[in-house]
Parts: structure tokens; C-alpha cells; sequence
């Protein structure tokens, strides 16, 4: 059995195929509706607090179990005291592109490429329009930098409905052409 404090208020322990052996239990049967199951929460609980020094205070508390691959589980016990400052893990996805957006109406395409024309033009060095299946794509090419930016506006307008070389291939291969290699500005030309 393995104890770690990840931060405070949140104990893991990880359990071996040979300790849920020993303690009469496998990941299948667990069940807090069970006496059993309950028994062994509060013990392996009562060790951890004395292995790391966890000390959930007497808020709510979240228990959470994950079957391993090489049997047993890990146990992760997790204070919802709202006073435990906790590290907050923020995602961030690296937007690469080309970007496949759906809109509904041609207007609301117009109203995007309006937007999109007053960017330097080589932050944006291809846009394709496409109709399919009642809707209007456009797909948009950009440079690393910049993609972050104008996928926060596309999605503003616009439904994101593919990202990368497959989804625009795929546009390509099922949808009408329209406008390319730069249907922004052909879309704005009047306007």
C-alpha cells in the first residue's frame, strides 16, 4: 500500500492486487451500500491520516476509486472544505488548425469574414467556403501564434464542426466548393 499526500486536502493510496487480497475485497464488490466496503473506507482512511497527516476537517469529503491495470485500485480521498486552497490544473489545448466552422445562415458567415478581413493577411493565408448539408463551412488556415485568437471568434459566430488536416480533407471530399483560396476577402469584396 502506498500513501501520498498530492496536495492538501487530497490523499491518494494506491492499493496492490495482493492488499485488496488480504483485506477479503477486489474492486468488483465494492460497494459503499456494503458493511463491508464501509469498514474498509474508514480503516484505510484512519491509516492514511496517520501515514501523511491528511486532515480532511469535518466539511463534506469525496471518495473516488479506480480499478489498475495490474489489479488492485487507487483510492483517492478528496476534502470539499472550500477553505483547503487546492492547485487548480487549467488545460490548455495547443490549436494547430486548419479550423472547420458551421454556420447557420450566409449572413452570420458574412458577419464573420467582416471580422476576420481586418486581420493581417498573413495571419490568415487561406479560407475556403464550403456548403454542406443545408449549413455553410468555412475552413480557415492560419499561422502558429494566432490560431488561439481566431478560434475564440470563429467559435463566437460559428460552431466548430473539425480541426486539422483530416476534417478539412473530409470538407473537401463531401462538400461544395464555393469560394478558395481566400474566401474571406471574396466574401467581403462589397461589403
Amino acid at each position: 500500500m502506498k500513501f501520498e499526500l498530492e496536495e492538501p486536502g487530497r490523499l491518494k493510496i494506491v492499493i496492490d492486487s495482493q492488499d485488496m487480497q488480504s483485506m477479503n475485497m477486489d474492486f468488483g464488490r465494492l460497494d459503499y451500500a456494503h458493511t463491508d466496503t464501509r469498514k474498509m473506507i474508514c480503516d484505510l482512511l484512519a491509516l492514511g491520516r496517520h501515514k501523511t497527516d491528511f486532515e480532511p476537517d469535518s466539511g463534506r469529503l469525496l471518495i473516488e476509486v479506480f480499478p489498475r491495470t495490474q489489479g488492485g485500485c487507487v483510492f483517492y480521498f478528496t476534502s470539499l472544505n472550500p477553505q483547503i486552497k487546492r492547485n487548480k490544473l487549467r488545460l490548455r489545448r495547443h490549436l494547430l488548425g486548419p479550423f472547420v466552422f458551421e454556420f447557420d445562415s450566409l449572413d452570420t458567415m458574412i458577419r464573420v469574414c467582416r471580422s476576420l478581413a481586418r486581420m493581417p493577411k498573413r495571419c490568415l493565408p487561406k479560407s475556403e467556403l464550403y456548403s454542406l448539408e443545408g449549413g455553410y463551412r468555412l475552413t480557415v488556415y492560419t499561422i502558429p501564434g494566432f490560431s488561439e485568437r481566431l478560434f475564440m471568434l470563429l467559435r463566437e459566430f460559428g460552431k466548430m464542426s473539425g480541426e486539422g488536416r483530416a476534417a478539412a480533407a473530409f470538407l473537401e471530399e463531401h462538400g461544395r466548393l464555393l469560394a478558395s483560396p481566400d474566401a474571406v476577402k471574396q466574401l467581403t469584396i462589397d461589403s
